[in-house]
């Protein structure tokens, strides 16, 4: 029983921290690697950090749903 109590806390805490993360964007680059390589099999996609820019640098420039 404790064996099965773990393993149903384990996957409770996976699942919320499955869905902050979603929440936060965090998966958004996984997200465009796999669309670039579906969408765009030829081209290498932009690395994590030039993609981070370009998604800072188009909220900059087109502010909307976000407070500040």
């Amino acid at each position: 029983m404790r064996g099965s109590m773990q393993q149903a806390l384990k996957r409770g805490w996976s699942s919320a921290a499955w869905y902050v993360r979603a929440l936060l964007g965090e998966d958004r680059y996984r997200q465009y690697v796999e669309h670039q390589s579906r969408s765009h099999p030829g081209t290498a996609p932009l690395s994590e950090r030039d993609f981070w820019r370009m998604v800072y640098r188009e909220q900059d420039l087109n502010p909307s749903g976000r407070c500040c």
